[in-house]
């Protein structure tokens, strides 16, 4: 260990006392240094000026590094003019030993392969994921966290105001990125503000994604949708209904708004443990366009990608 002293001054005579480093020959006992005295134990320094002695009491500091690690190299951004930087709080930047590391994944299904391979890049995207929506899905992972700590079902409902795009998504992302990081006990749910249909259009999107979809007509203006992410797990059912639907849960749930119209409709959901707005742009913006795919496919992918960054967050 070498250590540095910092000397305060307590004289405005700048000729009085200098900051100095400490070697430790010197601090092994007296050494003469330009009328400094340097002693290993009294924390006062010595100041010779013949004929007079002074003895004058100083505030040490000591600021102790490895003797094998390497002095930092300056930067721009630091200069020697320019003042130290503060000590970050704990309360402000955790530290990077308490910080959640993300989990490596573990799928606990057969995942069919096209879709496996479409998740594959978008692991890699989740360090992209902008800082404040990055705020709310930790929220939405430390209340997850929690219900798995006291042994509680995880269960989340993705609620927008038809349940024909975006919760429809979100609910089968988040199936999905669960099963891919391994995580048991995760049950998810969709719902509006009012019933319509699971749009073709977002159903496309997750079926170039790797989704295999069967269709059940029996439902008229409302089929229902078998929606097929691995070989040995059972398929989601895919269909449009409110959120306070007999088979979604009434209670002990996680209200996942991803539209800012059902944010605003809604302000409180029943039976609701936790709320969370994760609002998307609605790919119908581009409906009958030439960039109708492309739109859906984005909006897929960006889910895809936050319910991967949301899963990988949640310790096991």
């Amino acid at each position: 260990m070498t250590c540095e002293v910092g000397v305060r001054r307590e004289r405005r005579d700048p000729s009085l006392i200098r900051a100095t480093k400490v070697s430790p020959e010197r601090r092994a006992g007296s050494v003469d240094d330009g009328g400094i005295h340097f002693y290993p134990d009294p924390m006062t320094y010595r100041v010779r000026r013949a004929p007079l002695v002074l003895m004058l009491p100083v505030v040490v500091v000591f600021a102790c590094e490895e003797a094998s690690a390497p002095s930092p190299t300056p930067t721009a951004a630091s200069s020697s003019s320019s003042p130290p930087a503060a000590a970050a709080s704990p309360k402000s930047a955790p530290s990077a030993t308490t910080a959640t590391p993300p989990r490596s994944p573990q799928p606990n299904v057969a995942l069919l392969d096209e879709l496996a391979g479409y998740l594959a890049p978008l692991v890699g995207q989740t360090a992209a994921v902008p800082d404040e929506r990055r705020s709310q899905l930790d929220k939405l992972a430390e209340w997850i966290r929690g219900r798995r700590q006291a042994g509680a079902p995880v269960r989340l409902t993705f609620i927008c105001s038809a349940n024909s795009r975006r919760s429809h998504l979100g609910q089968l992302w988040a199936q999905v990125a669960s099963a891919y990081y391994g995580l048991e006990g995760v049950e998810t749910y969709s719902g509006g503000t009012r019933a319509t249909a699971f749009n073709p259009r977002a159903i496309g999107a997750l079926e170039r994604a790797g989704f295999q979809v069967k269709k059940d007509d029996a439902g008229g203006d409302n089929p229902r949708y078998a929606m097929r992410f691995a070989s040995d797990a059972e398929p989601v059912v895919s269909f449009s209904k409110k959120y306070d639907d007999a088979g979604n849960p009434d209670e002990g749930f996680a209200a996942v708004m991803t539209c800012s119209a059902a944010d605003k409709a809604c302000p409180i959901v029943k039976g609701a443990d936790f709320r969370v707005a994760l609002p998307y742009d609605d790919p119908k913006v581009a409906d009958d366009t030439p960039e109708e795919a492309q739109r859906y496919d984005e909006r897929s992918a960006q889910i895809a990608t936050e319910m991967l960054y949301l899963f990988s967050r949640v310790d096991a």
